[in-house]
């Protein structure tokens, strides 16, 4: 099993590929993701991290996987905002 520092790099380097990829649209593309987590950690009374498995875990169950690596991205960049 990968330690907290692996994982952590890992999320880190997706969201680069991510916003790599995505270029100037990435913040945009991001946005509706990280209000969704807020929302959820808020109502929840938890984490984003801990927010961003739980709404992961619910992608890949409902048949929308594609979307978990941009959902991670939006949870990393609330967590440690990249800049430009």
């Amino acid at each position: 099993m990968p330690n907290p520092i692996q994982i952590a790099a890992k999320l880190y380097d997706n969201r680069d590929t991510l916003k790599e990829f995505y270029g100037p649209s990435f913040p945009t593309i991001i946005k509706p993701f990280q209000d969704h987590l807020q929302n959820f950690a808020t109502w929840h009374q938890v984490g984003v991290l801990d927010a961003a498995l739980a709404l992961a875990k619910d992608l890949e169950k409902g048949g929308h996987g594609r979307s978990v690596p941009v959902l991670l991205a939006a949870a990393v960049e609330l967590v440690e905002p990249s800049g430009k």
